[in-house]
């Protein structure tokens, strides 16, 4: 029989006439093999173990860079039904859904810079909120759908900022040296808590958590401890708060975080995952059972993971060659929302800061900007400042 690295004699190398053919054949095959591995590591969860009974239902949104460039997906927990929301050649990232779960709030760069959008839970409809020069991050609906708790670094650093739905009556809640991040509203509408990085301490890239009024007053320190603790989020009936939080375990890497549990208050912390793989972007389920977050602990690519609140057991959901990021439960459909949430006062920031400004948005929608942040703390000084924590440097 001819061998392959033979002439047409069937002796000695190749034929110059052959080898090209040859070398275009492997080519293909290549392709073809590289385009199937890709395909079956990002056709959500496949393949996967089956998740447990009572692990097996929701929808989740999230962030992931599977075709390219990061995209809005959504996938069943069981690992099917992956959908593609989003679809552009800008970045799309940080979903949260409407109370209700009918609409998603996200950010986008595919007008230039990073603005604000909604759009329906099926991707359709997409709007922009936001026009800015600045970067405007990590945006929040109320639980009645009115406002928009957002961060933005439109006046220097990031601050604190909420707005109508419809970009209306911007005002400004936190004004500090540095940034405050992640903002998240209660489930009552009343407070949001946010990251903030403590320029009193000899690390001012340290991040603690704070909770405030939604008019930016009454402003509380949750956490205080030299470790970094960032990206909060409400249990559904605001009896909890789960959060990352870098460096607890000697024993774990420094880069990696971990996902910790306490009261709206504080505390009764506890640590939910020590994979010591970065596990981030924690969010509870509509039930607050469970909680779904992303992490590195396969394949060197961020994943989507359930587990209980108490840490075990702990279902994969995804199987993305490229990475997913954060994930958040779908509300259960048709969820009563409650009263609209106070208003900032205009009269309050002046006592507190002895002034306020009438701006105007890029669209010319006038709006009314408050450079505030109310004095009564918890176990804070007034020269605490903020940071963007993790949000902005391991994930979209």
């Amino acid at each position: 029989m001819q061998s392959l690295w033979s002439g047409s004699g069937g002796s000695g190398p190749l034929s110059n006439e052959r080898l090209p053919v040859l070398v275009a054949a492997l080519a293909v095959v290549i392709t073809v093999v590289v385009a199937a591995i890709v395909f079956l590591g990002d056709s959500g969860g496949a393949g996967l173990p089956p998740p447990p009974a009572d692990f097996a239902t929701g929808e989740i949104a999230f962030t992931s860079s599977r075709d390219g460039n990061f995209e809005i997906y959504t996938i069943d927990v069981d690992g099917s039904n992956l959908r593609r929301l989003t679809t552009n050649d800008a970045s799309d990232s940080s979903p949260r859904y409407s109370f209700d779960g009918s609409q998603i709030i996200f950010e986008s760069t595919r007008d230039g810079n990073s603005e604000l959008y909604l759009m329906n839970a099926d991707g359709s409809g997409a709007r922009r909120l936001t026009n800015h020069p600045g970067e405007d991050r990590y945006p929040d609906l109320s639980p009645d759908g009115s406002r928009v708790a957002f961060a933005s670094n439109r006046e220097g650093s990031f601050d604190i900022y909420v707005m109508d739905v419809d970009g209306e009556n911007l005002a400004r809640l936190t004004d500090w040296a540095y940034s405050d991040a992640a903002p998240r509203w209660s489930p009552d509408g009343r407070e949001i808590v946010y990251a903030s990085s403590d320029v009193g301490t000899e690390d001012p890239g340290n991040s603690e958590l704070y909770v405030m009024a939604a008019d930016g007053t009454d402003v509380r320190r949750l956490t205080d401890n030299d470790l970094s603790d960032d990206q909060p989020a409400w249990s559904p009936d605001g009896s909890e708060i789960a959060f990352v939080r870098l460096g607890d375990d000697p024993t774990v890497d420094d880069d990696a975080y971990q996902i910790f549990v306490m009261d709206p208050d504080g505390g009764n912390e506890r640590e939910v995952t020590a994979s010591g793989a970065g596990d981030q972007n924690p969010e509870f389920s509509p039930d607050g059972s469970r909680i779904v977050y992303a992490s590195y602990q396969a394949d060197n690519a961020s994943q989507l993971y359930v587990t209980t609140t108490e840490g075990d057991p702990v279902y994969r959901v995804t199987d993305s060659v490229r990475g997913d990021y954060t994930p958040v439960f779908r509300p259960t459909p048709g969820r009563p929302a409650p009263p609209p949430p106070p208003l900032p006062s205009t009269t309050l920031a002046e006592e507190a800061a002895g002034r306020s400004t009438s701006t105007s948005t890029p669209t010319g929608a006038s709006t009314t900007t408050t450079t505030a942040r109310a004095t009564t703390t918890t176990s804070a000084t007034a020269t605490t400042t903020p940071t963007t924590g993790p949000s902005t440097t391991t994930s979209p």
